[in-house]
């Protein structure tokens, strides 16, 4: 695992279905708004099986004035 400028890059992960969703995701989620992923998928991401594969995702909320 490498943390460089605000992002974590992991060595030798094998890229999934499950993985290649999350990217274009954020792709999209990143144009608009700030976010993290946070809860399962993390550990999913780490290495860790689960039961569910949910990603959780919270989202900053705007201000409107």
């Amino acid at each position: 695992m490498i943390y460089e400028k605000n992002r974590i890059f992991l060595k030798n992960k094998k890229i999934n279905n499950l993985d290649k969703f999350v990217i274009k995701f954020v792709k999209i989620l990143e144009k608009y708004t700030r976010y993290v992923i946070v809860s399962g998928y993390v550990s999913i991401l780490f290495g860790r099986s689960r039961a569910t594969e949910d990603i959780d995702i919270i989202v900053e909320k705007k201000r409107s004035f």
